[in-house]
């Protein structure tokens, strides 16, 4: 990467690049360090919000955020240049409005505004003064914000957060303007490819943060070799995660901190968990996907589901993943029990229409979908007319391995079930009815990540518990 430095510039860092970095509060935080996007970028709340801030601070991580400048010289917390994408407005660029402007605008028409709004645009003081005492920060200091890095840093200085707050950008020059004010603020220089390791030295930073695709873990290696902390985004998958900071990256950047701070690196303990259903999903680590554009993770009548959900076609396919459970491999015995139910869809009992679990879901695969390339663990499908299939997923490819006939579903209806796992044998039972379907079969771990899933209809789960 170049980086226009001037002479000057250039000059007042070289003389300083003996000097030892000072120690932050950044260095002293336990490894791998997970760092909310725009606080919790529009998955637990509308990015760049107080609600985002908020639940990236509920779940004890660093709280990244976007500094732009007013007209009148405010620094308020917006990603874009323009105001239009997040508050729904067509008014242009932030450095054209002022301030009593911006503070007409509501941040939450980005996401779920029916839950959020009103949320106004916060202001850079605001955020110092109501999470710098308790997480870190790292606000991002846009390359056209002219002089919003000296700006930024007199802030921190004075509310006394040098260790606690990063000088964030993709831009050199801002750097530099902030420490020449406080040379105490750590820097952090993002790119989306590798920044040369000589760079980093030169300009002292305290780290890098590079966009996920462009890391190696030789690159990895090479950047702590000259004392450079490497963070790197957006990163919002266990799967992913994980590879990188066995790679020894020392943080990662996420939209989902509350899924990450619960799972990074963990397994459900040994004995029995039960995880209840939240009073709400926004927020709770509790993962969903859906290919029908709309439909949102909720809770109804004690079940975690979707709403928004208008004709179901009979290829829509949605999951959600149970928060908490990802069982180690060993031991191989162990029993899950749940409730799921048909929450919307056909009343008749078509074929094509299923809803079912996930289970012993391989833990190195938290996302994968229904036939992806690497999707590997078992599920159990109960389609409206009846028909049961036990399935064996293998590096994408599906194979049935037992099938049942079970009373026909209907919209509404609660099914009781519990999966038996042994290191032989896979079994699931519907316990109001006594109905089981079991195979034999040895193909993969038993631990791993549990979900419902529906196709062409809407699934639903309620409280579940493993023991093993």
């Amino acid at each position: 990467m170049r980086i226009p430095l001037t002479i000057a510039s250039f000059f007042l860092l070289a003389c300083s690049a003996a000097e030892p970095l000072p120690h932050t509060a950044w260095n002293d935080a336990p490894r791998p360090l997970i760092i909310g996007h725009r606080g919790s970028g529009n998955v637990s709340a509308p990015e760049n919000t107080f609600a985002a801030f908020d639940a990236a601070a509920a779940a004890q991580t660093a709280i990244e955020t976007d500094i732009q400048r007013t007209a009148d010289g405010a620094l308020v917390l917006i990603h874009d240049d323009s105001v239009d994408r997040t508050t729904g407005v067509t008014l242009g660029n932030v450095s054209s409005l002022t301030l009593a402007q911006i503070a007409t605008l509501d941040a939450a028409q980005v996401y779920r505004p029916d839950i959020f709004s009103p949320q106004r645009v916060p202001l850079f003081d605001e955020y110092l003064q109501r999470y710098g005492a308790e997480s870190l920060l790292a606000p991002e200091i846009k390359p056209s914000t002219g002089p919003a890095g000296t700006d930024a840093a007199r802030l921190i200085r004075k509310h006394a957060l040098q260790a606690r707050v990063l000088g964030y950008s993709f831009d050199a020059q801002q750097l530099i303007a902030m420490r020449r004010v406080d040379a105490a603020i750590p820097l952090v220089l993002i790119d989306t490819a590798a920044v040369n390791p000589a760079t980093a030295v030169s300009l002292r930073l305290w780290g890098v943060s590079i966009g996920r695709n462009a890391l190696t873990q030789q690159y990895v290696a090479d950047m702590h070799a000259v004392r450079t902390n490497v963070l790197t985004w957006t990163v919002s998958t266990l799967t992913e995660a994980e590879r990188l900071v066995a790679w020894g990256v020392d943080g990662v950047v996420t939209d989902d901190p509350e899924y990450l701070a619960k799972l990074l690196n963990k397994r459900t303990p040994p004995g029995t968990t039960t995880v209840p259903i939240p009073s709400k999903l926004l927020g709770s680590g509790w993962l969903s996907h859906a290919t029908v554009s709309g439909w949102t993770k909720a809770i109804a009548d004690g079940f975690a589901t979707f709403a928004g959900v208008g004709t179901i076609s009979d290829e829509a396919y949605s999951h959600i993943q149970v928060s908490g459970i990802r069982t180690a491999d060993s031991p191989a015995t162990q029993k899950i029990s749940t409730t799921i139910r048909v929450q919307n869809g056909p009343t008749s009992g078509d074929a094509s229409r299923y809803v079912g679990l996930r289970f012993a879901w391989t833990t190195d695969n938290d996302m994968g979908l229904l036939g992806a390339t690497g999707t590997n663990g078992y599920y159990v499908a109960l389609r409206l007319s009846g028909a049961v299939e036990l399935v064996r997923a293998k590096d994408g490819a599906f194979e049935i391995i037992a099938r049942g006939t079970w009373p026909a579903l209907v919209q509404g209806q609660v099914i009781p079930l519990r999966v038996d796992l042994d290191a032989a044998n896979v079994t699931v039972v519907r316990t109001d009815t006594g109905d089981a379907v079991s195979a034999t079969d040895t193909a993969h771990p038993r631990g791993g990540f549990l979900s419902v899933f529906g196709v062409g209809v809407v699934p639903a789960i309620g409280e579940t518990s493993v023991t093993y």
